[in-house]
């Protein structure tokens, strides 16, 4: 008699487990890719705002540079124009694009790279604004998922040095 109770209860387990399998299992395993995915995602982002921070340091180095000694020519992102330190512009975007292709792209810029910059001038302070975005890339999600989230990251220089 003590048996086929024990029966009983093993089978209800049984299907206790198999269910568990069926439908837990496979919301598990979604989660796991999808925090990988995150990690990734967050990673990238990191990546993208060192870079920028680098150039920021790069220019303001070079302006600073620029200031004690103007007219140096090994300065590649800035020189001096009526008496104040300028950021080359066309110099600047082609650097940060050599970055971004040397850290991410492999040696090439990274397909769907958007760059836009613009200076204001505000009192003898020049600002720039540049914005960059970036098309994000998964590690398991399909491409179509990173098109819509992508990797975004923005810099601001202000240069109010005189030669």
């Amino acid at each position: 008699m003590q048996s086929s109770s024990f029966y009983k209860s093993r089978t209800k387990q049984d299907g206790a487990i198999m269910m568990e399998a069926a439908y837990v299992l496979p919301i598990m395993l979604l989660m796991i890719l999808l925090v990988v995915e995150t990690v990734n995602y967050a990673s990238d982002r990191l990546y993208a705002n060192n870079i920028m921070t680098d150039m920021t340091r790069l220019i303001t180095d070079q302006a600073n540079d620029e200031a004690m000694r103007p007219g140096n020519q090994s300065h590649r992102f800035v020189s001096c124009s009526s008496e104040s330190v300028v950021v080359n512009e066309s110099e600047a975007a082609t650097g940060l694009q050599e970055l971004f292709a040397i850290s991410i792209g492999n040696g090439t810029v990274p397909e769907g790279l958007d760059m836009t910059y613009e200076a204001k001038q505000t009192q003898g302070v020049t600002t720039y604004v540049v914005k960059v975005s970036i098309p994000s890339q998964t590690l398991f999600l399909p491409s179509y998922i990173a098109q819509s989230f992508p990797i975004k990251t923005n810099m601001l220089v202000s240069i109010d040095l005189s030669c």
